[in-house]
């Protein structure tokens, strides 16, 4: 997501970030334009019930027009749920 500082209006939140230097400051302890608005979370084959429900449930929903706008940003607390 877009730090809160940072007078910017994106009508896609939360988005994804190639691997490059905006998503390394997204992670880092210092300020930067970008923040993680998910926790890192693992995929465990044999595991994925809640994430297939999870995507399932957002594709239902675009597909049906009903897809909307999280309510808050962070939608989940992120930290913590990674290395520094």
């Amino acid at each position: 997501m877009d730090t809160p500082l940072r007078p910017v209006a994106s009508t896609t939140e939360p988005f994804a970030l190639d691997p490059h230097h905006e998503a390394r400051t997204a992670i880092s302890p210092t300020l930067g334009m970008h923040q993680v608005a998910w926790p890192f979370m693992p995929l465990v084959i044999g595991d994925l019930d809640e994430f297939i429900d999870r995507w399932a449930t957002w594709l239902a929903q675009a597909a049906n027009g009903r897809l909307a706008h999280p309510s808050h940003m962070p939608e989940r607390n992120p930290q913590g749920s990674w290395r520094r």
